[in-house]
């Protein structure tokens, strides 16, 4: 059994009766999941984040001492597992940020590793950008991860516009340490631009702990932009930065974090692309957003600060809003609200709006549209083209 009575996800063992017999794992590392119990019951195998909060990894764990080892070849990356009916063999699929996916047959007593397949093999011959994997320091001095993908035949002397990629919502780890797909193909893409991208996980994110997770709680956006502006900060002390040309990027609770960092500091950003934005958190999913707000009427001073509408005419940078017309995730009225406000405003603004698309507009029919669009935008507005 799973709990969080010290703040991280740890394996309890409890009696058939209900009872509480002993706390089996401990310490600043959390289970993300149990895959299993071997027919034994000496052992439970788990996919714990470890000492690095970036990694998913194996671990078989005594049902009777709480040892815990690891299992699998790679002690790094994010690695999920299926364990065979005799409890003898684990299928761990796993990969890194610079290892495609890949799965092997590993014994679950930890004597033998087998490869059943691996991707990849479409990539031979490309030259990918690599993507640096590091932190920063909040202005409380907590550590928050980050990545970095620079632009090719960087020059540590030249001065590059930077693209500040954001999503920061519960539930999520941009930096954890798996091969990225077309997400992380879209910041090298922009890279080949000449345009670096930077990501950070602010607060509020998952796989640090249950306080490092609920320090938002009613207050969505609060943390989280202060957090972000301080991966801002960093890239403008940076002396390979153009502080004139950052932009920020994102899409759903990205969307809303783009927003937000564009009106709450209009000063920093030039740019900035928010595609299915959350505007007022009264207009989204209750079953979401009472889980980290509480209702509207408990905390009407959060949900009128957390709202990118009450800052909508502190606009001062280029932004493009992008939204699907049948979005049943993020509904289409966030954007039309969030217009009302921005041209009442007096604000100029560039909108596109995809018909009879829902929430994925980047894996939309009109992807290919949508990816022209953004490429377009940063050329205009960053690179002055």
């Amino acid at each position: 059994w799973l709990s969080e009575r010290d703040g991280w996800r740890h394996l309890y063992l409890y009696g058939s009766n209900g009872t509480l017999e002993r706390r089996l794992t401990r310490g600043e590392w959390q289970i993300e999941k149990v895959i299993g119990v071997d027919p034994s019951h000496d052992h439970a195998f788990i996919v714990g984040t470890g000492a690095d909060h970036r990694h998913r990894l194996l671990y078989r764990v005594s049902l009777s001492s709480g040892k815990r080892e690891p299992l699998g070849q790679s002690k790094r990356g994010v690695h999920d597992g299926f364990l065979s009916p005799d409890g003898r063999h684990l299928v761990d699929r796993w990969s890194t940020r610079d290892q495609p996916p890949r799965a092997d047959l590993v014994s679950t007593d930890g004597t033998g590793v087998n490869r059943l397949w691996e991707s990849g093999d479409q990539l031979e011959g490309w030259d990918l950008l690599p993507v640096e994997a590091g932190s920063i320091t909040a202005d409380d001095g907590t550590e928050l991860y980050s990545l970095l993908i620079r632009p090719r035949g960087f020059e540590p002397r030249k001065r590059y516009p930077v693209v500040l990629y954001v999503y920061g919502g519960p539930n999520s780890q941009l930096t954890a340490d798996r091969w990225g797909c077309s997400v992380h193909n879209t910041y090298r893409l922009f890279a080949e631009m000449g345009i670096a991208v930077f990501l950070v996980d602010n607060r509020g994110t998952w796989g640090r702990g249950h306080g490092f997770e609920t320090a938002v709680h009613r207050r969505l956006g609060g943390l989280e932009v202060t957090d972000q502006l301080a991966a801002a900060r960093w890239l403008q002390a940076q002396p390979w930065d153009d502080p004139e040309r950052i932009a920020v990027y994102g899409g759903s609770y990205g969307g809303y974090m783009t927003l937000l960092l564009m009106l709450k500091a209009p000063e920093v950003f030039r740019a900035g692309i928010a595609y299915a934005p959350v505007t007022d958190w009264s207009l989204y999913d209750t079953i979401y957003t009472e889980r980290y707000m509480d209702t509207p009427q408990d905390n009407p001073e959060g949900y009128r600060e957390s709202a990118p509408l009450t800052y909508a005419e502190n606009l001062g940078g280029s932004l493009l809003v992008v939204h699907g017309t049948m979005d049943n995730n993020v509904h289409i009225q966030n954007s039309l609200q969030l217009i009302g406000k921005l041209a009442a405003a007096d604000k100029e603004f560039e909108l596109m709006v995809y018909p009879r698309t829902r929430h994925g507009v980047r894996r939309s029919q009109f992807a290919p549209h949508f990816h022209r669009l953004k490429v377009d935008f940063l050329q205009r507005h960053l690179l002055g083209e």
